[in-house]
């Protein structure tokens, strides 16, 4: 998918450069179920912060998480990056892990 095709996909009223999401949180698949988990987290910082959770067992996850919080930061936001563990709901012996 092109740059061109996922702009038209996002409305217009948030393409604005003036649009601002209060948090953004990147988190493994693992995680997506329990939302609740890291989202009361997420919640407590201070508007405009990048919640970034790292995955257990994945050292090159890791790095490139590592590089994205880099270059969010390059670009005047900030970021908190945490390990899995932090939230109890992934747990290593979920069935859906390959």
């Amino acid at each position: 998918m092109s740059r061109r095709t996922l702009s038209r996909q996002v409305p217009k009223a948030l393409r604005s450069a003036q649009v601002r999401f209060d948090n953004l949180a990147i988190v493994p698949a693992s995680l997506l179920p329990n939302k609740v988990s890291y989202q009361r987290y997420a919640n407590t910082l201070p508007r405009g912060q990048v919640l970034i959770i790292a995955p257990h067992a994945s050292p090159s996850s890791r790095r490139t998480l590592a590089k994205v919080a880099a270059s969010l930061e390059a670009n005047g936001r900030r970021v908190r990056m945490l390990p899995v563990e932090r939230f109890p709901a992934a747990s290593p012996s979920s069935p859906h892990r390959r």
